[in-house]
């Protein structure tokens, strides 16, 4: 997949973020606060929400297809 393409997906996602949010359930309960959780999206509007969602845990923007592990 090219950037352009990427850069679309995220934008469709951006759009939609806030409604899909709403949706999904408080899930806290489902993870103890002292596991060392981390979060990845493509769009900017996801990591805004799950940011202000899950403020303890680190959610970035990116590519889940370039990511090493």
């Amino acid at each position: 997949m090219d950037g352009s393409s990427r850069a679309a997906i995220g934008a469709a996602y951006d759009v939609v973020a806030d409604s899909y949010a709403k949706l999904l359930p408080d899930s806290s309960f489902e993870s103890p606060s002292d596991l060392d959780v981390r979060g990845i999206d493509v769009s900017e509007e996801v990591v805004r929400i799950s940011r202000s969602r899950h403020p303890t845990c680190r959610v970035d923007q990116g590519d889940i297809a370039r990511i090493h592990l």
